[in-house]
């Protein structure tokens, strides 16, 4: 158990523990004896609690999903406060409280920068009270109140250090009400006015600029390919033998004119394609594929290019499950697999469209974006949804683009039916009364929410009802090549109609 899930267990009732702490400080700062506020110091209360590791947006996965994990400070907050104002009476008529407060700051405070366990808590809703320490901190200095010049200089660089501490570790995003967060925005900019006429005691570090990005790259790919031998190496050369065949299937229709012949051309390439065994999507990692469904082979509506579509039957299994089952294979022997499917693992079908001379990565970068925003919106506790599905491109000029289950174009809808969305959604869910309709309204509402502000920020053009999809349970969700709007323009209408 986590040292900060414990503390929760145990922890009084807020109003009592509101009490108790507001109290304390009183007693302690009238009776010359600081063991209170250091009882939260040596016990990581509040904001020295110990901090709990919160999932990366950019590294989510199955087994790590971004929530909001911010300390419990409030307490803190009142009791700095307290501080701060008694501060201001004791530094005029009382040696002794002011010795008090210069070793109570002394112990909150480390010169420690970076560390895996700082002072404080490093979570951005612990920002208030951390800098109003601090800020108190520098009002003892300039006040010229603490006589021993030793104290001075360590009290400063341990102000500094918990500063700099703080972004020692990488941005988060706030989860303060509107209110706390603009008091905390304010708490930081009087520490930095503060900090601006101590500026004399500040040395600037020397910043060294990265490396060409481009080379690193490439020499770790070299590298790590260099580095295969064995298993590893024949089921890396397994797997990108089947991205090559899956995808050239492309190239091989794209000289057929578009109709019945192509059709027929795709259905005889893609029968020429064997599924390796233990090998996996390009867009769907997390899975093995099983089987190809070579009937499913579709010629995409495209006149320069030939993207086609084909169905594919995979085992869910995750990554880590996937590579251990790859290196078990042997090229020349899929019986050494384990392809059974009554292993409890999830089997599903998975359709994805494959493109060969089209550029798939701004679609992939826009759909990153995307993917990044979702993890940030469950980081900071918003009830937000947004699909991003999958684009990978597997080469230059080559891609595969993950097709969404369940889902209609609005275009579709409104070639099929007569009548409006909320009539759709009624016959679709049932009356407004209903469950289904009520939970269906809301999926629409928080995905069209949701998308709405990423279309605005990424100015993405294009919306057509072509590629605003609507799945099963309510949620619009959009598709298409993302081509941005100038940067004057916030919104561009679609080149045809729909």
């Amino acid at each position: 158990m986590h040292p900060q899930e414990g503390h929760a267990l145990r922890r009084p009732p807020p109003r009592w523990l509101l009490l108790t702490w507001c109290l304390g400080p009183w007693h302690s700062v009238h009776a010359g004896d600081d063991r209170g506020w250091h009882m939260t110091v040596e016990q990581k209360f509040g904001l020295f609690s110990a901090e709990i590791k919160e999932a990366d947006p950019l590294a989510a996965s199955e087994a790590s999903q971004p929530k909001p994990c911010p300390p419990e400070v409030t307490p803190h907050y009142i009791w700095i406060d307290f501080l701060v104002q008694r501060f201001e009476i004791a530094k005029y008529c009382s040696s002794d409280q002011v010795e008090i407060f210069s070793s109570l700051l002394q112990r909150s405070m480390s010169l420690n920068i970076g560390r895996a366990k700082g002072s404080m808590n490093r979570h951005v809703a612990a920002i208030g009270p951390r800098f109003k320490l601090l800020t108190l901190g520098l009002s003892l200095l300039h006040a010229d109140v603490v006589p021993n010049a030793t104290i001075r200089n360590v009290l400063r660089e341990k102000i500094y250090s918990t500063a700099f501490d703080y972004f020692s570790c990488p941005p988060k995003f706030p989860t303060q009400g509107e209110k706390r967060l603009r008091e905390d925005i304010s708490i930081m900019i009087k520490f930095w006015t503060a900090m601006f006429s101590d500026k004399k005691y500040l040395t600037a570090s020397q910043l060294v600029p990265p490396a060409d990005i481009g080379d690193l790259l490439e020499q770790l790919v070299e590298e790590n390919t260099g580095s295969l031998s064995g298993p590893a190496k024949d089921f890396y050369q397994r797997e990108f033998d089947f991205f090559n065949k899956i995808t050239n299937v492309s190239a091989i229709i794209k000289p057929y004119p578009k109709g019945d012949e192509r059709k027929k051309a795709c259905l005889s390439a893609l029968s020429e394609v064997t599924v390796q065994p233990g090998c996996s999507l390009p867009s769907n990692p997390e899975a093995i594929v099983l089987d190809v469904d070579y009937k499913s082979g579709t010629p995409m509506q495209s006149a320069a290019k030939a993207p086609y579509l084909a169905k594919f039957k995979v085992k869910r299994c995750g990554v880590s499950e996937l590579e251990k089952e790859g290196l078990r294979c042997r090229s020349d022997s899929e019986d050494e697999c384990s392809t059974q499917e009554a292993d409890g693992q999830k089997i599903s079908w998975q359709a994805a469209i494959f493109k060969l001379g089209d550029d798939c990565r701004q679609d992939m970068l826009a759909l990153q974006i995307i993917d990044l925003f979702k993890n940030i919106f469950q980081l900071v506790g918003l009830d937000l949804f947004v699909f991003p599905y999958r684009v990978v491109a597997t080469a230059p000029g080559c891609g595969v683009i993950e097709c969404i289950p369940d889902c209609t174009s609005r275009d579709q809808l409104g070639r099929q039916t007569d009548f409006g969305m909320y009539d759709y959604f009624t016959r679709q869910y049932g009356d407004e009364s209903t469950l289904a309709f009520q939970q269906a309204r809301y999926n629409f509402i928080r995905s069209m929410a949701a998308y709405s502000l990423l279309l605005f920020l990424l100015q993405i053009k294009d919306r057509h009802n072509g590629n605003i999809m609507l799945d099963k349970k309510g949620h619009i969700i959009h598709i298409g090549q993302p081509a941005t709007a100038p940067p004057s323009s916030p919104f561009t209408p679609a080149p045809r109609g729909g």
